[in-house]
């Protein structure tokens, strides 16, 4: 059996790519306290990322589009990682804070 915990949060600016991998390490390891083996984050859990954009392409919807992108394969490169076969919300926290 799986234990699959689900989580919502305030959207927060995090300005560094390191506050952001904290962000979601915390998440996992609150997670993984409470026995979860699978956490579930919300849909704008990517959104975040803007932070780590100058104002000027957070404050403009296509070049933040435009701007996230550079950081989308480190992001998806750290999910694969958390999201591997048998790994539990343990181990996506040390993916997390080793990516």
């Amino acid at each position: 059996m799986i234990k699959v915990a689900a989580c919502q949060y305030h959207i927060d600016l995090f300005t560094t790519w390191e506050a952001y991998a904290e962000h979601l390490t915390t998440l996992c390891e609150e997670a993984a306290g409470q026995g979860a083996d699978l956490l579930l984050l919300p849909e704008y859990a990517g959104l975040v990322l803007t932070g780590q954009l100058s104002e000027v392409e957070r404050g403009d919807l296509h070049g933040s589009i435009a701007g996230i992108q550079r950081l989308l394969p480190r992001s998806m490169t750290m999910a694969s990682t958390a999201t591997a076969p048998g790994c539990s919300a343990r181990t996506a926290a040390w993916a997390l804070r080793t990516s």
